[in-house]
């Protein structure tokens, strides 16, 4: 999905989504990044360090009609949309498609439009992946403006964050952690992500986040508690938790 905004007017919510946000969304944190007096958004997101990348589709329809929906994610060419599954995966789903291509090689050929009817094609449900990257939003008046974390932060997904003023200049820093093992071994899983801490600068009216330290986390980070300025306890998805504490 997009980034989502839902605006109370008077006990009755306007939705808004923010054009080209859709993605792969973890989590979400708010704070006064640049001092200004409104909250600012910290959005974790799937990261740039992943097989899949801008142009994924998600297709969801019944395509063989034996009554349960299937999903089938693509990456989008020129020629159509290309399945990324395995061909073995894919013929255990639908076993229809043993009939037009029996050779891998045929297979790897043929986009989904030609291994699919058209008519599932025209009502299947499109959901397309159109953004990877963690970002911070800024609040500008109440208009969210995406600006895309610093590269560190990007290695892997981000899917904790706690945001606190770890070197007491007076505005917030980023702590992030994340890393996903649930992927298929064809796409490799994420644990390039080693949590990072983002201080944040700012120079007149300019903020960035320039200065990001790895901090050698392991695992796969759901959940980051600042107890006090010093002591982190870090949630690890099938592991122990941890405790740290910042200099």
């Amino acid at each position: 999905m997009p980034i989502t905004v839902l605006h109370n007017e008077k006990g009755v919510f306007r939705v808004e989504q923010l054009d080209g946000t859709e993605g792969w969304w973890y989590a979400l944190e708010s704070a006064d990044l640049d001092g200004d007096g409104d909250q600012d958004i910290v959005a974790g997101n799937v990261g740039e360090n992943n097989f899949f990348g801008g142009g994924l589709t998600v297709f969801i329809a019944d395509f063989d009609q034996n009554g349960t929906l299937e999903q089938i994610a693509c990456q989008a060419t020129e020629e159509g949309h290309f399945p990324v599954h395995e061909i073995d995966n894919l013929y255990k789903q639908m076993p229809m498609l043993k009939k037009k291509h029996r050779r891998y090689k045929d297979f790897a050929q043929a986009p989904l439009e030609k291994l699919v009817p058209a008519s599932a094609m025209d009502s299947a449900l499109q959901l397309q992946l159109r953004e990877v990257r963690s970002a911070v939003l800024w609040n500008e008046s109440g208009t969210l403006k995406l600006q895309p974390l610093p590269r560190q932060a990007q290695y892997s997904s981000v899917q904790a964050i706690s945001l606190q003023d770890y070197n007491q200049d007076g505005l917030p820093d980023l702590l992030l952690g994340g890393n996903d093992y649930r992927y298929k071994p064809q796409f490799g899983r994420q644990d390039a992500g080693t949590g990072c801490l983002c201080f944040t600068q700012k120079q007149a009216k300019d903020v960035n986040f320039a200065s990001c330290r790895p901090l050698n986390w392991k695992g796969q980070v759901r959940s980051i508690k600042t107890m006090d300025q010093n002591q982190i306890i870090v949630g690890i998805n099938d592991g122990k938790i941890q405790q740290y504490e910042h200099d």
